[in-house]
């Protein structure tokens, strides 16, 4: 072994990854307290992502020369992270997810056997030059016998190739998710009315995001020394969800399914189900939210049922507000009658009325907040 090493590396890079690891434990440590499912998954995507960042630290700190029995140490992630990620969506959304779940993970643990085999066994010379593979090149590797150890990087020579590919198929999977929830909502997918939607498309972006950093910089970098661009993004993600958080009244109330709320209600699942149906049945056939008086109440008292029973179907079942489901069905209501012929001649205040608004700037605030635009600029569009 060589009787000195590389510095410690000091910069901001450095500075910025290890506050995106801290707060990235952080994060992890309270989602995986929770007893939610969706919680624990995104815990588990959090904690594996910070992980990995710190592997990506150590190397590009140079620091891992000190700690060479590490090298390799965090690449079983790389197959967790993804499938992690798309099942706390799939489970935050209110799907539900299959009898063979963990098969998301078999990958992750084949990976990890091979590691264990024949990777984390290397002596710690081998480690040293798949260090300075990794991130020295310009450093001259230890002359050592690599006859009969070929067998041991068999897989590692195609990890990259293999985590861009299920990375892109998971992503694709939330994305595909994600659309069909807007879909179920009658929302467009940059409508911001739901923020449990809201959340979940934000989550889903900034994945893509990484995903396309991660591409680009396997493309142009034959080894890991352009890894910390990639770390630098999963820290920015990391400052983000924090600072999403931070910004509520309720801290992490957007991950927090309302059940809580409602563990002592005597409504179950089926009643649920039962309600959201009629509710469904009734807001199509008669449009009771057209009338400006529509509210809480009456529209409890069409259904036959408690206001209460109402606000936690809405919550727990449709994950909308009163409000949020009242704006859905007015707006798209009002998208009808701005694209049928017969009514081009109104006025945007004459839409606000007769789909129950009482006043244009309350149409226009809803209008965008569920389509990202104002209702001329929408109507624009069509011509």
């Amino acid at each position: 072994m060589p009787n000195s090493f590389p510095p410690f590396r000091a910069d901001l890079f450095v500075l910025f990854i290890l506050l995106g690891i801290a707060q990235g434990l952080f994060l992890s440590y309270f989602f995986l307290r929770q007893k939610e499912l969706a919680n624990r998954y995104f815990g588990l995507t959090l904690l594996v992502m910070s992980i990995l960042v710190f592997d990506v630290w150590l190397g590009y700190s140079n620091l891992m020369f000190q700690t060479l029995w590490l090298v390799d140490f965090s690449e079983p992630g790389n197959f967790v992270f993804a499938p992690a990620l798309y099942l706390a969506l799939q489970a935050y959304l209110g799907e539900k997810s299959g009898r063979f779940t963990w098969l998301h993970f078999a990958p992750a643990g084949i990976y990890f056997l091979y590691s264990c085999f024949a990777l984390y066994s290397l002596p710690i010379p081998y480690k040293y030059n798949s260090n300075i593979d990794a991130w020295h090149p310009e450093l001259a590797e230890l002359s050592l016998d690599y006859r009969g150890m070929r067998w041991r990087f068999i897989l590692q020579e195609w990890l990259d190739e293999s985590m861009i590919i299920q990375g892109a198929v998971y992503v694709g999977l939330s994305a595909w998710v994600l659309v069909q929830a807007f879909r179920k909502a009658q929302l467009s997918f940059w409508a911001t009315s739901n923020s449990r939607l809201s959340w979940s498309r934000g989550i889903v972006l900034i994945s893509v995001v990484i995903l396309v950093v991660l591409l680009f910089t396997k493309i142009y970098n034959d080894d890991d020394r352009g890894d910390h661009i990639i770390a630098s993004f999963i820290s920015l993600s990391m400052y983000l969800i924090m600072g999403t958080m931070l910004r509520r009244t309720a801290l992490f109330d957007q991950l927090q399914p309302e059940k809580v709320r409602y563990n002592r209600s005597s409504l179950q699942d089926n009643d649920q189900t039962d309600i959201a149906q009629r509710l469904r049945t009734l807001m199509e056939q008669q449009k009771p939210y057209l009338q400006p008086g529509f509210s809480l109440q009456s529209l409890a008292k069409l259904l036959k049922i408690q206001p209460h029973h109402l606000t936690q179907t809405l919550n727990e079942r449709l994950g909308l507000s009163f409000f949020e489901l009242t704006a859905q069905y007015r707006i798209a209501e009002a998208q009808a009658l701005l694209r049928h012929p017969d009514t081009r001649e109104l006025t945007i205040e004459d839409i606000a009325e007769r789909v129950g608004y009482l006043s244009k700037s309350a149409f226009n605030a809803a209008f965008k907040k569920q389509t990202g635009m104002t209702p001329t600029t929408w109507r624009s569009g069509l011509e």
